[in-house]
């Protein structure tokens, strides 16, 4: 199995259990270990789906879950192996596999036993076993068959301070669309981006930058007897931070957006292919933006970018004294489209 465990697992646990699991980590109801070499990866996709407080994530077992934690998650990156503990009838559900994993596809893995156990539905569905508890059993998950852990000190279960650092790596593609306010010109292209984000692991939220490229639009313009074109070539570089909020993952960003454009215009008389002329001249910008992305599956995202931005040099081309395009000195633009999150 890898990151993409597949449509049907994770659109089994969305389904049966997003309207609930965020409403019952936040009162304490599930706490979360990861374990291993690819822990910080397999941390961090798992509290995207379930939103397990900071104070109820663990390093090592704890030698009795918390009191008022109905439900204990164990995710064992160098097993690999996934375990769900249940409080009210101390049963184990487990599932393991033979070859390695990356943290992400265990971490949607450990969110499909999540509510298995929650619901009492059959755990073959999802490819576990119930390991039911022995008499007089202590409510512990089940030991790993290498040598046991040693023991951990209390101050040891809190959540570590130094936790290791997230980086996202995103290209997305998609359709442009901007307009001035007062009318004319306005444009519609295709616009690629790249962006590089980090942060804490484990945490929603994240700090960045990205560059993109906007061209290959292009707006027809006409005068009296002249007729021409209009197109603004954009590339410019942004600084964003923002995070996940709600139960299924969506992620807010604030741009602050900034670059230089080739901005080229052209004109001829009707009928008169040999009187054409053609200018280029650059321009620049500054602006904010707003970023909505609703992740989909297996790290594929849907993006809408919505943004304002300052021309302080707008360009003016004219013919025959007429004015054929004048640039305003504010555009409010919108970018739709798609992108892939990647969790090195």
């Amino acid at each position: 199995m890898t990151r993409g465990h597949g449509f049907f697992g994770f659109a089994v646990w969305l389904a049966v259990g997003a309207a609930g699991s965020a409403a019952s980590a936040q009162d304490g109801e599930v706490a979360l270990v990861v374990t291993g070499p690819s822990a910080a990866d397999a941390r961090s996709a798992f509290v995207s789906f379930v939103d397990v407080p900071p104070a109820l994530r663990f390093d090592a077992a704890p030698d009795a879950p918390p009191n008022g934690v109905e439900l204990l998650v164990r995710i064992d990156t160098e097993a690999p192996a996934v375990r769900v503990w249940r409080r009210r009838d101390g049963a184990v559900l487990e599932r393991r596999f033979d070859e390695a994993q990356d943290g992400y596809a265990l971490a949607v893995v450990a969110a499909e036993l999540l509510e298995v156990a929650r619901t009492g539905a059959d755990p073959a569905a999802v490819g576990a076993t119930l390991v039911e508890p022995e008499p007089e059993a202590s409510p512990e998950l089940e030991p790993e068959p290498e040598p046991p852990e040693p023991e951990v000190a209390p101050e040891e279960l809190a959540p570590r301070d130094d936790v290791a650092w997230a980086i996202e790596l995103t290209p997305g593609l998609g359709v442009e669309g901007w307009f001035s306010i007062d009318g004319d010109p306005w444009i519609v292209q295709p616009t690629v981006f790249f962006e590089v984000l980090g942060g804490p692991a484990g945490e929603a939220w994240r700090i960045g930058g990205a560059l993109f490229a906007s061209a290959l639009g292009q707006m027809g313009v006409s005068e009296g007897e002249l007729q021409g074109s209009y197109a603004r070539h954009d590339v410019g570089a942004r600084l964003s931070v923002g995070g996940d909020v709600g139960p299924v993952g969506t992620r807010l960003l604030g741009h602050v957006r900034v670059g230089g454009a080739a901005v080229i215009g052209s004109a001829e008389r009707q009928g008169r292919d040999d009187d054409r002329r053609e200018s280029a001249r650059p321009g620049w910008f500054v602006g904010l933006g707003l970023d909505v992305r609703q992740p989909l599956i297996e790290g594929l995202e849907l993006f809408l970018d919505l943004s304002a931005d300052v021309l302080p040099a707008p360009v003016r081309f004219e013919g025959e004294g007429r004015a054929l395009v004048a640039e305003p000195w504010v555009r409010l633009g919108g970018r739709l489209g798609l992108a892939w999150r990647v969790i090195p």
